[in-house]
C-alpha cells in the first residue's frame, strides 16, 4: 500500500478534510495492534506508514475479526466498534480522521492517518489561500502532494 496523493481541503463545513489517496485499499488484517486503556475499555491500536486502524469490543454482536498483537497473541473483536481519532489519542500517538480514495475508484472511505505523517507529507508543500465569495480570505490551505509519497510499510 502506498500513498499516493494527498491533498488538505475544507469539507462543506468549512473544516479542514486531508483526502488521501492509496494505490489500494488498507489490508487491516496485516496490521499489528497494540492494546491500551481508557477506563475499564481497551483499545486496540495499530499504524503501518501513518495509516491508522483502532477498535475495540462492542456490547455485543458476533465475534469477527481477528486482531494480530504486537506482543505475539491474537485477539478475536466481539461486536467491534470503532470510535473517533480524538478518543485514541488519549492513549496512542495522534492521528486524525480523513478520507481515503482507493486508486482511481470514485468511492470515498473513511479512515485515519497519524498527523506526524501528515504533516512530514506536506512539509514544504505549495498552498493556496481560499477566499469565500466575496473574495474574503477565510484562512484555509489546500496543500497537494503529487507523485508517490511513500510506501505504506
Amino acid at each position: 500500500m502506498a500513498i499516493i496523493r494527498c491533498l488538505v481541503q475544507p469539507d462543506p463545513n468549512n473544516r479542514l478534510e486531508a483526502v488521501i489517496t492509496l494505490d489500494k485499499f488498507p489490508d487491516y488484517s496485516s496490521f499489528t495492534y497494540r492494546s491500551g486503556k481508557i477506563g475499564p475499555t481497551t483499545l486496540y491500536w495499530a499504524e503501518q506508514g501513518g495509516i491508522v486502524s483502532f477498535m475495540t469490543d462492542g456490547k455485543g454482536g458476533a465475534f469477527y475479526q481477528s486482531l494480530k498483537l504486537s506482543d505475539g497473541s491474537s485477539h478475536i473483536i466481539k461486536g467491534g466498534w470503532s470510535s473517533r481519532s480524538s478518543i485514541a489519542n488519549y492513549v496512542f500517538p495522534h492521528s486524525i480522521e480523513c478520507v481515503y480514495i482507493v486508486g482511481d475508484r470514485r468511492e470515498r472511505f473513511s479512515g485515519c492517518i497519524l498527523i506526524s505523517r501528515l504533516e512530514e507529507m506536506l512539509k514544504g508543500s505549495p498552498y493556496k489561500v481560499l477566499r469565500d465569495y466575496t473574495g474574503t480570505e477565510i484562512g484555509y490551505m489546500i496543500v497537494e502532494v503529487e507523485s508517490s509519497v511513500g510506501d505504506c510499510y
